[in-house]
């Protein structure tokens, strides 16, 4: 399940861009989304990246990851008036076991009726400043 949206909050500071290893925005608004997961309830491990973006991971509750990607231009400011384009995407992790060792996680897309992507879609739109939310299964 694919969230897409904008808001002018949660840009992330160039140092943290920087510390990315492809230069990608988006920490900010997962560290957001994450404090809303722990408030009702959740455990998501710590935020970390990935060459597309930024993600954290639920394993007892509901396997699955959430990434974030904000298309920011270097010069983005939380709370400037410019809209920032958004991207959260979660996926069900299912493992993959060999012999009994869990050998990798395939990542499958979430459905429409996932329990978890409802409880993402309220995050997200309680989330300050958001707008024009859309869903979309890729």
């Amino acid at each position: 399940m694919i969230f897409e949206f904008t808001t002018n909050k949660y840009a992330d500071e160039a140092a943290i861009v920087q510390k990315h290893m492809n230069e990608i925005a988006g920490k900010n608004l997962l560290n957001a989304i994450r404090k809303e997961l722990v408030d009702i309830g959740f455990s998501p491990t710590t935020i970390d990246q990935e060459d597309w973006g930024w993600y954290i991971e639920l394993e007892a509750e509901m396997p699955c990851m959430i990434g974030a990607v904000v298309f920011q231009d270097q010069g983005a400011a939380d709370g400037n008036d410019e809209p920032l384009e958004c991207l959260v995407q979660v996926w069900r992790t299912e493992p993959r076991k060999v012999f009994g060792l869990i050998i990798y996680k395939k990542e499958v897309h979430a459905p429409l009726d996932d329990p978890f992507v409802a409880t993402l879609n309220k995050i997200i739109h309680s989330l300050d400043k958001v707008k024009d939310v859309k869903t979309s299964v890729s």
